[in-house]
């Protein structure tokens, strides 16, 4: 190659590269300017006012002011709004009042500046302004639509939950970290969703859990421990009682008949897989020899170290069982 073009080359890489960098460092940082923020923190203290004037108790009203106070926690207006609340001192109108009409067309204006969600500080705001939005106007489609996208992706969408986080926890977010003699496997906290099949023992979540760590689980949709009619269940698997009752009797439950596996065989594969108590059918965790009772929601704490795996607490054959669990599980240090 001559040499010309290859420094020509080298230098349209090294652009990229500059370029890349520039676009990644925009990335991380927040879409919406710091006076914006105010601005709603300010206006949401004001609607607040105005309605805890009216009743002390107006559930919007005390959302706004968690909302203003999360990001203007300082405000001298919003903490002796706050201070009357607390000693129950009657709440007079603000003498400048904001309506319904003119936070919601902030709020907006506001969430127009996202183009993507970027990083988790971002993906926090985002959550936050929807789910405003969604107070204020309930059916919002545009809002309706990025919660969900927001939930699959992994990221926390309940308001209570965002606004109880430290917005400055996210100004230097910690980098995920990944095994060195590994990289498949991220070994730093993480929030992660997966899909958790019903016909497999168990799936790799790709996280490796230190002794100590918390578990946060949350799974939803429906799976079945059978073929033919064998009804779905959600995560929390099908009642122990009922089951072996409905067996030993030679029962169905509703439109199907339960599996030709013996009441000992159920004991036996209910002691060696989970140490805990849990249904059949269930969703349990592993982690190194350690099994976890997961459920529809749990939050445990890892007593040995090793890989995080999800599966269906199982006591005959995998291969006949239908159905998936969407699992988001958060692995923290408290």
């Amino acid at each position: 190659m001559p040499k010309n073009i290859f420094s020509l080359l080298m230098f349209a890489f090294s652009v990229c590269v500059i370029c890349l960098q520039g676009h990644a460092q925009t990335t991380e940082k927040s879409p919406i300017p710091k006076s914006r923020i105010i601005e709603l923190s300010e206006k949401a203290a004001a609607l607040a006012q105005s309605k805890l004037s009216v009743n002390p108790k107006d559930v919007k009203g005390l959302v706004l002011v968690k909302f203003a106070h999360h990001f203007n926690s300082g405000d001298r207006a919003l903490l002796l709004l706050r201070a009357k609340l607390k000693y129950n001192i009657k709440i007079e109108k603000p003498e400048n009042e904001v309506s319904e009409a003119d936070f919601l067309n902030l709020l907006t204006k506001s969430a127009e500046l996202f183009r993507e969600p970027g990083n988790d500080k971002n993906r926090q705001l985002m959550g936050i302004v929807y789910s405003m939005i969604r107070l204020i106007q309930p059916n919002n489609e545009d809002a309706l639509v990025v919660l969900m996208e927001l939930q699959d992706a992994g990221a926390e969408t309940e308001l209570d939950k965002l606004l109880s986080q430290n917005i400055s926890d996210y100004e230097n977010p910690q980098p995920i970290e990944y095994d060195p003699k590994d990289p498949r496997y991220i070994i730093s906290n993480v929030k992660k969703t997966i899909t958790v099949p019903a016909d497999i023992p168990w799936t790799d979540t790709w996280v490796k859990v230190k002794e100590g760590k918390i578990i946060r689980v949350k799974a939803t949709r429906l799976w079945s421990m059978g073929g033919g009619p064998f009804p779905s269940t959600d995560a929390n698997g099908y009642d122990n009682a009922e089951l072996v009752k409905n067996r030993k009797e030679g029962k169905s439950f509703q439109y199907f008949t339960y599996k030709t596996t013996s009441a000992t065989k159920m004991s036996s594969v209910k002691r060696s897989k989970s140490e805990g108590s849990a249904n059949l059918g269930s969703l349990i965790a592993k982690i190194g020899n350690k099994i976890y009772p997961a459920g529809l929601e749990s939050t445990f704490r890892a007593d040995t170290s090793g890989v995080l795996f999800f599966g269906p607490y199982e006591w005959d054959d995998y291969s006949d069982n239908t159905g998936f669990l969407t699992i988001t599980f958060e692995v923290a240090d408290k």
